[in-house]
C-alpha cells in the first residue's frame, strides 16, 4: 500500500486546496501523563490494551518497538511480533496488534469498549481522540501527542466504522495518527477506548473514520492467546474476573504524575459493573424467556405455508443477541428487536425452528417449535415440546429451556457468510433457494421431499439490526 507510514485517504492523492497549516488541526498537545497508553508505533499510532497487547491499524508498517511519552521518547519496549487482521482488507476491518517483548504493569490502561457499555456509544456521544499524527494537510508535526475532541456522527459501511464529526470543519485527526485512540466516557465516570483510527475522507479535518475496537478483540485474543478484556468475553458476555476494575477515571489528566512511575496508578475505578455485578459477588444465573408467538406449532395446511417468524424475548439486564435456525442452518441473527422474519414461505415437509437467545452475562435461553405443512384431513401432527431447565415438558407447543453463562456451546453461530459474535451491520437481505439444497452456501432443507428448496423462500436471512451501538 502506497504511504503506508500515514493515514491512509480513501480519496487518492488530495486535489483540492490546501489550507494554511494549523497547530494540531484545532487540537492540543498532550501533556507528560495525559492518555499515557496512546503510542507511538512506525509512522503510525496505538493504543496499550493489555500489558503486552498494542492494538493500531492494519495499514501501517509493522513495528519493532513501540514508544511512550509525549514525545515518544520517555520509554521504549521492544516486539516480538505483529500482525494484520487476516481479513484485511477484504472485509475492511482495518485492525492489527503487535505484542510487547515485555509486559507493561505500570501504565493505566483504558479497557475497550465491550458487551452493554457499546449501548452508551451513541449518535452525539462525546469522544476524544489521541496520536501522534501531522499538524496540517501538508505534513508537519508528526511525533508529537496531541488529542483532540469531536462526537459520534454515525456508524457508516455496515456498522465496519464510527464516524467521528469535529467541532470545526478545519479541525481533526491526519496523517500519522492512524492506528490511534478514541475514548469516551461511561455514565460511571470510567473511560472506554471505542475506536481505531483507520481513514479520513480527502483531506484532514472535519470527519474521520475509526474501526470499532470491540470487533478486534475475538481475533486478537485467539491470535495472542491472551485475555484482553478483564470483564466480557471475547463475544461480550458479562464475565468479571479480579482485574475487572482499578480503571483511570482521569486518563486525560496528567494528575500530577511523571513517567517514572509510568504515569499511574492516578485515580481509579472501584470494582467494574457495567453489565452485571462485580467479580466476588452472585452473578446473574436467569436465562432470558424466550418463546416463539409464531408460527403455532403442529399442523399446517399445504402445499405451502405462509407464515411470519416471530420471537418474544425479553431478559432484565438486557439482551445480547437471538439466533434463529432452519433448514439446518442458522437463518437470522438479531442484535436488536424486532426478533422477527416477515412472510417465510415452508414447502410440504416436517420443519423445526430453533431459537436461541443471549443476556448480556452470558445466559442462554432455548426455544423450538416443530410445524408440518401438507395435507391435514386424516393426518396427524404434533407441536414441540415445553422444556424446563430440568427436562420435564409437555406436548404440543413451543419449547423453551435455559442456561447459565459460559457454555460456549450455546452461543450463536451467525448466518452464513457472518461472525458469529456481536458485530455491527445492519441490512436486511433474503437470498432465493437454489437446485442443491442451498442458497449462496447455505443449506435450504431439512428433510421434506425432493424439490421443496423451490419454495423456501428466506434462507441465508441474514438480519443483524442496530440502533445506535
Amino acid at each position: 500500500m502506497l504511504a503506508t507510514t500515514l493515514l491512509f485517504v480513501l480519496s487518492g492523492a488530495l486535489g483540492v486546496p490546501q489550507p494554511e497549516p494549523q497547530h494540531v488541526i484545532g487540537g492540543s498537545v498532550a501533556d507528560d501523563c495525559e492518555w499515557p497508553s496512546t503510542v507511538l508505533m512506525s509512522g503510525c499510532s496505538g493504543t496499550l490494551v493489555h500489558p503486552e497487547i498494542v492494538m493500531y491499524a492494519a495499514h501501517c508498517p509493522n513495528s519493532g518497538s513501540i514508544r511512550f511519552g509525549t514525545e515518544g521518547g520517555e520509554r521504549t519496549v521492544s516486539t516480538t511480533s505483529c500482525s494484520a487482521a487476516p481479513e484485511y482488507p477484504a472485509t475492511g476491518f482495518d485492525y492489527a496488534y503487535c505484542r510487547l517483548a515485555q509486559p507493561v504493569t505500570d501504565v493505566p490502561i483504558v479497557p475497550v469498549m465491550m458487551g452493554c457499555e457499546r449501548q452508551q456509544l451513541e449518535v452525539g456521544t462525546r469522544a476524544w481522540m489521541v496520536g501522534f499524527g501531522n499538524t496540517s494537510n501538508q505534513g508537519g508535526g508528526f511525533g508529537t501527542k496531541r488529542w483532540i475532541e469531536g462526537e459520534v456522527a454515525g456508524f457508516p459501511a455496515d456498522g465496519k466504522q464510527i464516524g467521528i464529526f469535529y467541532d470545526d470543519v478545519d479541525t481533526g485527526i491526519c496523517n500519522g495518527d492512524s492506528g490511534g485512540s478514541a475514548f469516551a466516557q461511561l455514565d460511571d465516570g470510567t473511560w472506554r477506548l471505542f475506536g481505531i483510527a483507520s481513514t479520513v475522507p480527502g483531506s484532514c479535518g472535519g470527519s474521520s473514520q475509526h474501526i470499532p475496537a470491540w470487533a478486534a478483540v475475538a481475533w486478537i485474543e485467539e491470535d495472542s492467546g491472551l485475555d484482553i478484556t478483564p470483564c466480557h468475553d471475547a463475544d461480550g458476555g458479562w464475565n468479571p474476573g479480579s482485574e475487572c476494575g482499578g480503571f483511570p477515571t482521569a486518563p486525560g489528566s496528567d494528575n500530577g504524575l511523571s513517567w517514572a512511575s509510568g504515569c499511574g496508578p492516578g485515580p481509579v475505578s472501584e470494582l467494574g459493573a457495567t453489565c452485571g455485578a462485580a467479580s466476588g459477588e452472585p452473578q446473574d444465573r436467569e436465562a432470558p424467556a424466550l418463546s416463539f408467538l409464531s408460527p403455532a406449532p403442529g399442523p399446517h395446511p399445504g402445499p405451502l405455508f405462509e407464515t411470519d417468524i416471530e420471537l418474544e424475548v425479553s431478559d432484565p439486564g438486557g439482551i445480547l443477541d437471538v439466533q434463529l435456525s432452519f433448514a439446518d442452518e442458522t437463518q437470522a441473527f438479531f442484535e436488536a428487536p424486532p426478533y422477527a422474519i416477515p412472510n417465510v414461505n415452508f414447502p410440504e415437509g416436517t420443519w423445526e425452528l430453533v431459537a436461541i437467545a443471549r443476556d448480556w452475562s452470558g445466559n442462554v435461553s432455548q426455544a423450538t417449535v416443530t410445524i408440518e405443512v401438507g395435507e391435514i384431513a386424516g393426518g396427524s401432527s404434533s407441536g414441540g415440546t415445553a422444556q424446563t431447565g430440568d427436562g420435564s415438558g409437555s406436548s404440543g407447543s413451543a419449547s423453551a429451556s435455559g442456561g447459565t453463562g459460559g457454555d460456549d456451546s450455546g452461543g450463536p453461530v451467525g448466518s452464513s457468510g457472518a461472525s458469529p459474535s456481536p458485530s455491527d451491520t445492519d441490512s436486511d437481505t433474503t437470498g432465493p433457494a437454489s437446485s442443491g439444497g442451498s442458497a449462496d452456501g447455505c443449506g435450504c432443507t431439512s428433510g421434506p421431499g425432493p424439490g421443496s428448496w423451490l419454495w423456501l423462500t428466506v434462507l441465508c436471512f441474514a438480519i443483524r439490526r442496530r440502533t445506535t451501538r
